[in-house]
């Protein structure tokens, strides 16, 4: 999973979950949740909110996030992706939509 990031990158990577999140009525609140302790506690960024934060459009978040970053953002999807239930096919197809905007797939898309 993702390291150290800086506050541009990881509120990148928080505004493309959110998006890759927003179906159904919106982001549940434990993928709210889950997103806002990986955000504050695992990457130091305290003061953001990720329930005030605009969602990035699925057109704009590869040049949001670093070649670098991607498959580590593509993972943390993945696991929001999982944090819905039920978990539904509108779900699954949203995530690999902004997975494929940030270069591809992989096992996790696979057995999700």
């Amino acid at each position: 999973m993702l390291g150290t990031v800086s506050r541009e990158h990881g509120t990148a990577i928080a505004r493309t979950a959110l998006g890759a999140i927003d179906v159904g009525g919106g982001p549940t609140d434990e993928q709210l949740r889950m997103l806002s302790a990986i955000v504050r506690d695992f990457w130091g960024l305290a003061d953001v909110d990720v329930r005030s934060l605009p969602a990035l459009p699925v057109h704009e978040c590869a040049d949001a996030i670093p070649e670098e970053l991607r498959k580590q953002a593509r993972g943390l999807m993945i696991i929001l992706e999982l944090c819905r239930h039920p978990l539904g096919r509108v779900q699954q197809e949203r995530v690999e939509e902004y997975a494929f905007a940030l270069g591809g797939d992989g096992p996790g898309l696979t057995i999700v």
